[in-house]
């Protein structure tokens, strides 16, 4: 649970430890460890992707460019927050969690 519920605070550091040291017969833990990694590290990516495009936008007016990254960041992190209290709750019932998929 723990490693989902860094995420936010620390992208991938924490789901990276957690992954490493449980080595051996913690298979549940490191499960929610990987699985937090791949959030994490996906949050990521669509960040720098997003920063990208408003830094495109702003080559024609820096006020659009900015209001559409902004927005773009907030529906992110909106979403990845719901996505994080949805597995945390799930690796505190014991069960196993499964990102949620766009296509297929």
């Amino acid at each position: 649970m723990l490693a989902y519920l860094a995420v936010p605070f620390t992208l991938f550091l924490v789901p990276l430890a957690i992954y490493l040291t449980s080595l051996g017969n913690r298979r549940f833990a490191r499960v929610h460890a990987a699985t937090a990694l791949s959030l994490s590290l996906a949050t990521l990516l669509y960040t720098v992707c997003i920063v990208i495009v408003g830094g495109v936008l702003a080559l024609d007016s820096a006020t659009v460019g900015t209001v559409a990254a902004i927005l773009l960041l907030v529906l992110l992190w909106g979403g990845i927050l719901v996505v994080v209290i949805r597995a945390a709750a799930a690796a505190a019932r014991g069960g196993m969690y499964q990102l949620p998929r766009c296509c297929g």
